[in-house]
């Protein structure tokens, strides 16, 4: 089989401090699912990222995104570098993964998590995916595909557009201010 390593244990079986057995061991019990999450880190530059959220562009909003009182992201600076904190939810209402101060997080209990190249694809069963996020920009945070019901609300978007409900938003941007978009 093959094992995912992280960069610190490749370089330890790399240079030979890990042996192959001790891999094969740690296959038995993937410390993702012992800890019950996959998670990383955004790296972004130390300009005020923006957010492209499907077809709507947010630059230097605070808040890019506000549903039903409850910031979906949100964008501090600490100690001369910028933050991001915001939720993403499935199709039913559930978080399917959490950004904390720069780190995301994903339950191991979704149905499948993907990581390929500066992509992050959730998919919720048969029904392919429902999150595809882009962090192959440093001053850009890029949704590419989402479906997620927030509150009672459904949002629904491509890298063309933006949905709330029925409301349908295209080539849209909004820049220097607090919140940039709430319902």
């Amino acid at each position: 089989g093959i094992a995912l390593l992280c960069p610190n244990c490749h370089s330890k079986v790399t240079r030979r401090q890990y042996s192959k057995d001790k891999v094969i061991q740690a296959m038995q019990s993937p410390k993702a699912l012992e800890n019950g999450i996959v998670s990383d880190f955004f790296c972004f530059s130390d300009e005020f990222p923006a957010i492209q959220f499907g077809g709507v562009k947010m630059s230097e909003c605070n808040i890019p995104i506000m549903v039903g009182g409850e910031s979906l992201f949100e964008f501090t600076l600490n100690d001369g570098h910028f933050s991001l904190t915001g939720k993403f939810y499935d199709s039913k209402g559930n978080l399917s993964l959490e950004i904390i101060d720069n780190e995301w997080v994903c339950s191991t209990k979704i149905w499948d998590l993907e990581i390929i190249g500066p992509r992050i694809i959730i998919r919720e069963k048969k029904n392919g995916p429902r999150l595809i996020i882009n962090v192959g920009q440093q001053d850009t945070l890029v949704i590419e595909s989402f479906e997620m019901l927030v509150k009672g609300r459904k949002l629904k978007g491509t890298k063309d557009y933006f949905m709330v409900d029925s409301c349908k938003l295209s080539s849209c941007e909004f820049s220097n201010c607090h919140v940039g978009f709430s319902v």
